[in-house]
């Protein structure tokens, strides 16, 4: 049985460049946008095996707006979590959470992007 690889969770943001750029610039991610017609309305950012997607989207809020306070909208493994939430701060990444033991197993941080999502960013204890 075909067993699934990674997923890749798509972020509907108002304006798709801006979001690339925070990713490249803020949490050090490789990003590739598509442009059409001038403006670009699809992009991705990638760093190691975890991508996210952002859609443009012209409607509605200009921020996410947080169903669950506290709660993160994706999560990303890392193999050395307090390398890098010292990259991540030295770049001026917005984290909420700092890092800490959490009581299902996992040590992690919370991340807000320019759009207000909310990554949690953690390795196994």
């Amino acid at each position: 049985m075909p067993s699934f690889e990674r997923v890749a969770p798509v972020f509907l943001v108002p304006d798709v460049q801006a979001a690339l750029d925070h990713y490249r610039d803020r949490l050090g991610f490789e990003v590739s946008p598509y442009v059409d017609g001038g403006r670009t309305v699809y992009g991705y950012a990638s760093r190691g095996r975890c991508t996210i997607h952002f859609a443009l989207c012209t409607t509605g809020p200009s921020t996410n707006s947080r169903l669950s306070p506290g709660m993160f909208d994706a999560y990303l493994e890392v193999a050395d979590l307090g390398e890098l939430a010292g990259e991540l701060a030295d770049r001026g990444a917005d984290i909420t959470d700092p890092p800490r033991d959490r009581e299902y197993g996992l040590r992690d941080i919370h991340v807000r992007d320019l759009n207000g999502y909310v990554l949690g960013i953690g390795e196994p204890l």
